[in-house]
């Protein structure tokens, strides 16, 4: 090592080219690295796709979905299985072990799947895929009052140019129905000419299929053969023959049935701002930037709405992805209908990245004046362009390894802002002192670096090692915070070469130049701030220090007992509740989905005027830009897959201004809105989602599952019960709803004898109610269906079985009733299973100040008393209590890891056992700054302030480390221990004082940020601020004392064993 600091120092040349290297290759990294709003996460589930159209959930339930989780079960590495079941539709969702390959487990599943072949008839083909979670990015909408061809040819354009963009993620579509040609049968007719339903629709799909024959080969070569079969248009259709008679009278389909070319009918509304609306949505998935493809869309749309670029300076040189989209669109031109960008989560990345910057600047700013008031001026750029170095760095290397700009990682960078100080700051301390005292300039720097170069090291690999063990911690949590101790450790770790390898050479020209006599306009300027710095500031503090340590060694005990006493007194506020906990802060939100249900069986219409009351009230209020409402259907915001349709659903999408230009939060607007709808009493469950780009769910929820669904609802009506009562909460629901009506149809046994089976039957009673599709083709990059069925009349009838006739072979039509029993049940309309067992979910939100925590813990002992009578149903903490579960679960052992790492590197560095805890001593009084700093700022309790807590451990240790190991030269120097627990004090006080206060002002802009934006990292900077605080004061007065009680101790130890006083040696502080 001393070899390669020797060369640096001798050779300026190289290291300042490997600095300007560094920072180049940063600059340029900054432009390009990925952005996005949390770090990726790995799959770690297998989705599987279950279609049966037209079948009840309890029909689906029973013919695929347990025999799928029965296989499914069998997979190696399986921790659960979610199942969700609606009509005519199934998924299941396998989630797998941590540490399991994923990739190869689907393979698995989706091998095993294909051996599943006796499903019914009328089932697709099961899907596997591997679950990607997905971000929604940027919403785009065309509206107005236009029919539906003309919103899904302009939404379909819009997206095609999306899709152009090279760096564009998943484009979905939604809000268009599908082209369907419709074959609609009379009844009457059916009957007159005696022929069953299912007839037509074989008759259409032989007449319109097209069969390969083969190939004839001449002297010419090959020639295909093919039978074309009719064209795929309503007037070809109608002449297709159903049925001939003897005489040669001839039936064709128009002649028993009207044929249309029109869309699939589907009871769904779709409206922006109460205008007839369609969307597509872009996701990211996969490694694109979530910010270009949102810049590329925003310039798209402005261009189609024929607004001005407009462009900025840098665009104007350089380009940009907003010019790109803007020129794409510029070329298209207008629209027939309007367009609009809304939901912009993209927008929620770049302006906490603007902030997160905005701070780091800020807190550089700070960390250089306070370098200036510590060191020389030279001295203060030399470690400030090592944080540049480190910062520019830490982005090569991040953009290299595929490490993505987000939240946490632009925190890491910030947090680290004052530690990448630390090591600059001793080693260019420890050279100044040695060049002071005069001597060949390469040799005081080689010397300087020597003597502090290994505590150096060892501060950095303990700051590194408390990190580290962070990514032990489980669940969404531990996804999230994967990547910040790796940009940590990288910026660390890159700090201490700089510092050990390219400082020393920045510091001996400074030096050299001193010595020169060379003086500048910045000299001349700063020598007045060096002398009041070296002979004011500093000897006012020492003098200071020296009183009040000797003060505190000599009432040492007392010393201890204050500094217990208020260690004791934060752990009790903490336990006490005085300083309330909750797992995550209530991040201000942009978008917001109200969701409503009705009771089932209501119509469409219904439907839409409960939600107008909510849409009413949302206009009224000045901080909404946007409503966008569905009614009919729920959609999956982060997939734009519609999770089930029923005429008693609607959603209504609530896009707020930016949160910077508003006073109120999202969750008040929110509260406002539905004060202002009314009470809505048409409605059986209303609920609020809003959509921050976070961790998502309800406040509370509860999973309970059991083989017996009745006792299952039971449990949960009783648990639903309680949490109604607890003050603060509301919205409390669960997704076991209403159950719908079913007809059950089943044949007598004299059905038989008329040629019938249950299996045609069941066919001919489709094809008249859902229908059957006889054949499909592919026209305009979309499949359209040829479907027969019958007419409106018999369809949209409750007494349809009363009306309904079926043609068995014979070809005598007969009514239903005669050859089957008709019931009349009910049913659930949505199936949930967890685990292969019947499942009912309850959730519960609560207001801005009612804390879930504290919900939970209130109704704990009620909960257990429910389950304890019904021991056959299983109880499951879901959502925010499953996350807060997992990740407290594998949090102690992120904390001995880090312990126990630490331990071994102080032990490793001061040669015995005892003196690293003399220095770990300092790290549980971290705990007084962190619960001083959340309750002075009103700042809650949250578990990232207990993550900031685990990464202090290693903060705080690297003062007492440099200290205990001055102590120890001290001591080893003759001097009394009294003495030298002073004088090591008083010469390491600066260095103390300036990593500290560097560190705490790196991170004061996030701490005092007023936005809403930094509420959800703010707690982890204080507790790392506010412990650094009290952690550094005690550092230096506790520390002393504790270590003199260490040596009475040792005294006393030595007059018990030897019975005689031992002499006071001059051996360092704790054996060796």
């Amino acid at each position: 090592m001393k070899g390669f600091v020797r060369f640096f120092v001798r050779h300026h040349v190289p290291s300042n080219l490997l600095t300007v290297g560094i920072i180049a290759g940063g600059i340029f990294a900054a432009f390009h690295i990925r952005r996005e709003f949390f770090p990726d996460i790995a799959p770690d589930s297998a989705r599987i796709l279950l279609l049966y159209p037209g079948a009840s959930p309890q029909e689906i339930e029973e013919s695929i979905v347990r025999r799928v989780e029965d296989i499914a079960i069998e997979v190696d590495g399986v921790d659960r299985i979610e199942t969700i079941v609606s009509e005519g539709s199934g998924g299941i969702v396998v989630k797998f072990d941590g540490g399991v390959n994923v990739r190869r487990r689907v393979e698995d599943l989706r091998d095993r799947m294909e051996s599943l072949t006796d499903l019914p008839a009328e089932a697709d083909r099961i899907r596997v895929t591997e679950f990607e979670p997905n971000m929604p990015v940027i919403q785009v909408t065309v509206y107005g009052n236009a029919d539906n061809q003309t919103l899904k040819s302009s939404i379909r354009q819009v997206a095609d140019d999306l899709k152009t963009f090279a760096g564009m993620g998943q484009v979905v579509v939604s809000g268009t129905r599908d082209d369907e040609l419709r074959i609609e049968v009379n009844h009457e007719d059916l009957l007159r000419h005696a022929i069953p339903i299912t007839r037509v629709a074989d008759a259409v799909s032989a007449w319109m299929r097209e069969i390969p024959g083969g190939s004839v080969r001449n002297a010419d070569g090959e020639v295909k053969v093919r039978t074309i079969g009719v064209e795929e248009r309503a007037d070809r259709i109608r002449q297709i023959v159903v049925k001939s008679y003897p005489d040669g009278g001839l039936v064709h389909v128009g002649d028993i049935a009207k044929v249309e070319e029109g869309f699939i009918d589907a009871e769904v509304v779709r409206q922006f701002n109460g205008e007839p609306s369609a969307n597509c949505t872009v996701f990211r998935k996969g490694k694109q930037d979530a910010v270009d493809m949102a810049q590329f869309t925003r310039g798209y749309v402005a261009a189609r709405r024929s607004e001005p670029l407009n462009p900025t300076l840098f665009e104007r040189f350089f380009g940009s992805k907003r010019m790109t989209g803007w020129t794409l669109g510029a070329k298209r031109g207008p629209l027939q209908v309007s367009i609009q960008k809304h939901n912009d989560l993209a927008k929620l990345i770049e302006d906490r990245l603007d902030l997160l910057t905005r701070n780091a600047l800020q807190g550089g700013l700070l960390v250089f004046v306070t370098l200036l008031l510590g060191v020389h001026w030279r001295a203060a750029c030399f470690v400030t362009l090592g944080i540049i170095v480190a910062i520019f760095g830490t982005l090569l290397v991040m953009d290299i390894t595929g490490i993505s700009l987000n939240l946490l990682t632009m925190f890491a960078l910030l947090m680290t802002l004052g530690m990448l100080a630390d090591d600059a700051i001793v080693l260019s301390e420890s050279i100044e002192i040695e060049a002071s005292g005069g001597g060949d300039v390469e040799e005081t720097v080689l010397v300087g670096v020597e003597k502090v170069q290994w505590p150096v090291v060892a501060s950095s690999v303990t700051t590194i090692v408390a990190f580290i063990p962070l990514v032990l911690v489980q669940g969404r949590i531990g996804d999230i915070l994967g990547e910040l101790p790796i940009v940590v450790s990288l910026a660390l770790i890159i700090s201490l070469l700089e510092a050990i390898f390219l400082l020393p050479g920045h510091m001996a020209v400074g030096i050299r130049r001193e010595r020169s006599g060379q003086t500048g306009m910045i000299d001349r300027l700063m020598r007045p701030i060096d002398r009041w710095r070296e002979h004011r500031l500093w000897p006012s503090i020492e003098r200071w220090y020296r009183r009040a340590a000797l003060w505190c060694i000599d009432r040492r005990y007392m010393t201890v007992s204050a500094g217990v006493a208020a260690f004791i007194v934060s752990v009790a506020l903490i336990v006490g509740g005085r300083l309330p906990f909750t797992f995550l802060p209530n991040n201000d939100a942009e978008t917001a989905i109200v969701e409503i249900r009705l009771p089932l069986g209501s119509s469409l219409e219904l439907t839409k005027s409960v939600g107008a009351h909510v849409e009413k009230a949302a206009r009224a209020q000045p901080d909404v830009r946007a409503i966008t409402s569905i009614y009919g259907v729920r959609v999956n915001y982060e997939t734009a897959i519609a999770d089930g349709s029923s005429s008693n659903l609607a959603q209504i999408f609530v896009e707020l201004s930016p949160v910077e230009e508003r006073t109120r939060r999202s969750a008040e607007i929110l509260d406002a809105i539905l004060k202002a709808a009314g009470p809505l009493d048409d409605a059986e469950s209303v609920s609020v989602q809003e959509i921050s780009g976070g961790p998502a769910g309800a406040d509370i929820t509860y999973q309970f599952s059991g083989d017996d669904i009745d006792e299952v609802r039971l449990v949960s009506a009783g648990v639903k019960e309680l949490i109604s009562r607890v003050k603060g909460v509301l919205s409390v629901a669960d997704d076991d709803f209403n159950a719908q009506p079913e007809v059950q149809i089943i044949p007598r046994p004299g059905a038989a004898a008329l040629g019938f089976t249950p299996a045609d039957i069941a066919r001919q009673v489709r094809g008249a109610l859902y229908g059957i599709d006889a054949h499909v083709f592919s026209e305009n990059r979309e499949d359209v269906d040829v479907r027969v069925r019958l007419d409106d009349r018999l369809r949209s009838r409750g007494d349809f079985a009363d009306h309904l006739w079926v043609v068995p072979p014979s070809g005598i039509a007969v009514p239903l009733r005669e050859i089957a029993e008709i019931r009349e049940r009910t049913s659930a309309s949505t199936i949930n299973r967890l685990d292969r067992k019947r499942t009912i979910t309850v959730t519960g939100d609560t207001q801005v100040d009612t804390y879930p925590e504290s919900v939970v813990e209130q109704i704990s002992g009620d909960v257990a008393q429910v389950m304890a009578a019904h021991p056959s149903v299983q109880l499951r903490e879901g959502g925010r209590q499953r996350d807060l579960t997992e990740a407290f679960a594998t949090l102690p052992y992120a904390i001995a890891a880090a312990l126990i790492m630490i331990y071994a590197i102080l032990a490793w560095l001061f040669g015995n056992y005892t003196q690293p805890l003399a220095v770990m001593i300092s790290i549980p009084f971290g705990v007084i700054g962190m619960v001083g700093g959340h309750l002075l700022l009103g700042s809650d309790l949250t578990f990232l302030s207990v993550i900031g807590l685990v990464a202090l451990a290693g903060v705080v240790v690297n003062n007492a480390l440099v200290l205990v190991e001055f102590i120890n030269l001290e001591v080893a120097a003759g001097r009394p221990l009294r003495e030298g627990l002073v004088l090591a004090g008083e010469k390491r006080i600066r260095a103390i004082l300036l990593t500290s206060v560097t560190t705490i002002l790196g991170l004061s802009p996030l701490v005092l940020e007023p936005s809403f934006q930094a509420k959800f990292l703010a707690p982890m900077a204080i507790t790392i601020s506010g412990g650094l605080v009290s952690a550094t004061a005690l550092t230096l007065i506790l520390l002393p004392s504790f270590i003199y009680i260490i040596d009475d101790t040792k005294k006393l130890a030595g007059r018990i064993w030897n019975g005689r006083q031992p002499i006071d040696s001059t051996d360092p502080v704790s054996p060796r």
